[in-house]
């Protein structure tokens, strides 16, 4: 109403309010100037938050360090694979054979892994990855596995893993990077990091693990 009087009357001819004779820019003033207060305190109160958000974000990257996998690890490897609880006991043993292939051949099996470690008062490994060269393709990766603790999870790990992935894979001479998933309702976590991380989905077989449970390829174009 105030704004509506503002426009109607721009040269402060009195109104009246409640019976009373009220000065309409008075008015105004006073309540722009509210306004004013209170935007420049939520300003300055969400500046603070977001302050305090990047140097914790810095920090925290700071103690993230992402290495080589190492025969200490496999252990660990597999306490996320089966903690996650997406995967069945085959493709824990699948995802087990690989670690080994890894540690026993190196890069020669085909399968590059590395793993991220947050070196806190307590240095524990909270994710690693498996990806390695699309066969008969030309810059073309796969990302086999990535798997980040669940009690780490929600805290940017995934992305920061992925990221390094993505990285290496360019220092290689990659270009596309590949990732497959199921389409079951315990992945749509799974799926919507992928998408929010820039992969589109390129191809979907379907009932290709099982009747119902889709294959999906997402892809990205590595620059």
């Amino acid at each position: 109403m105030l704004l509506i009087i503002l426009i109607a009357n721009p040269f402060g001819i009195t109104a009246n309010v409640d019976s009373c004779d009220v000065p309409v820019t008075d008015t105004l003033h006073t309540f722009s100037k509210y306004v004013y207060l209170t935007w420049l305190q939520i300003s300055v109160l969400l500046a603070t938050s977001l302050m305090q958000e990047s140097s914790e974000r810095k920090q925290m990257n700071r103690e993230k360090r992402i290495r080589k996998i190492e025969p200490k690890d496999r252990s660990r490897i597999e306490e996320m694979v089966i903690s996650s609880g997406k995967f069945n006991d085959v493709e824990i043993e699948t995802a087990l054979e690989l670690v080994d292939d890894a540690l026993k051949e190196g890069e020669a099996s085909g399968y590059i892994f590395v793993v991220l470690e947050y070196r806190n008062e307590h240095p524990m490994l909270h994710g690693y990855a498996c990806y390695g060269p699309t066969p008969l393709t030309q810059g073309v990766y796969d990302l086999y596995w990535i798997v980040v603790d669940p009690s780490a999870q929600r805290k940017g790990f995934g992305r920061y893993l992925l990221e390094y992935v993505e990285r290496d894979v360019i220092k290689r001479g990659g270009r596309m990077l590949l990732i497959e998933t199921s389409s079951q309702e315990t992945y749509s976590a799974t799926i919507r990091f992928y998408e929010r991380n820039g992969y589109q989905l390129a191809a979907r077989i379907k009932n290709f693990y099982r009747i119902g449970d889709d294959k999906l390829v997402f892809s990205k174009e590595l620059t």
